[in-house]
């Protein structure tokens, strides 16, 4: 075997292990193989092929974590679209995956999680309560029109007990 295939075994070897943790956008791929000092060359034709074969989806990978995070930790479509773009996911699959999700399930997941957060507030002052409910859906990327708009729903609904 001769040193350039066995530099393109290695460099395939390391997106496989990648890819066996977790999915991975194709810059998240590519950072990683630059910076063990891949040649660029080599980085595009083996990250073209997995992409080729569909272990390299940017796309399918938008999808999948727009809807995990937002069913699981609640996050807005704002902050999935940050964390995508930190990832170096191409904007037009951040923009197909954020579409994915409409007005209604974006409130009705602030509303779930304001409604949850005030019965753990309990027994904590109102404006105390509503500034750590705004700064948790703020965490989570909801606007403060959003924030405003569900504490108060959800205070009219418990009666702001």
């Amino acid at each position: 075997m001769g040193r350039d295939e066995d530099e393109e075994s290695r460099a395939k070897e390391i997106v496989l292990r990648r890819l066996a943790i977790t999915a991975r956008s194709r810059a998240e791929l590519a950072s990683d193989l630059v910076r063990r000092g891949f040649p660029s060359d080599l980085i595009e034709r083996i990250l073209d092929r997995f992409t080729e074969v569909g272990l390299v989806d940017d796309a399918a990978l938008a999808v999948s974590l727009v809807s995990s995070k937002a069913r699981n930790s609640g996050w807005s479509r704002r902050a999935a679209a940050y964390r995508l773009r930190e990832r170096g996911v191409p904007e037009d699959a951040i923009e197909k995956a954020i579409e994915s999700v409409s007005d209604e399930e974006e409130k009705e997941r602030a509303l779930s999680l304001v409604r949850r957060a005030w019965k753990q507030l309990a027994g904590v002052d109102e404006q105390v309560r509503r500034r750590r409910i705004t700064g948790m859906l703020a965490r989570r990327g909801y606007s403060q029109g959003m924030a405003t708009s569900v504490i108060l729903s959800v205070g009219e609904e418990r009666g702001k007990t």
